[in-house]
């Protein structure tokens, strides 16, 4: 089986913080969704070069992976949705993370492979 490419793999990934961000009743700012595409376009680089080294085990590699960064991707957005609470002023009645609550969740979480 092919793997995926750097872009479907990134699309995967920022589906994943999308839809645990919503699980919550939550949607990312602007700002916050340029951020983290940058991060899964990263993520995705890494998972792929690192596939790719793995000669006869590259499919399963990846898929594995690519299971890895999702949980990744799910425990940063938990963590930017508790970031809501602890953040002084922040406006919890607000329904979108913003790049204060993924700042707050990369000092609790960076590095993590291979989001960041």
């Amino acid at each position: 089986m092919a793997l995926p490419t750097s872009s479907q793999l990134a699309d995967q990934l920022f589906q994943v913080a999308q839809a645990r961000a919503l699980q919550h009743g939550l949607v990312f700012d602007g700002t916050t969704v340029t951020e983290l595409k940058q991060m899964t376009d990263d993520a995705a680089q890494k998972i792929l070069a690192a596939a790719q080294a793995k000669k006869s085990f590259q499919d399963q590699y990846a898929r594995g992976a690519t299971r890895v960064a999702s949980e990744a991707m799910m425990t940063l957005v938990d963590e930017m949705t508790s970031a809501r609470y602890r953040l002084p002023g922040y406006p919890v009645q607000q329904n979108e993370l913003d790049l204060q609550t993924l700042k707050s969740a990369r000092d609790v979480f960076c590095p993590i492979w291979p989001i960041c």
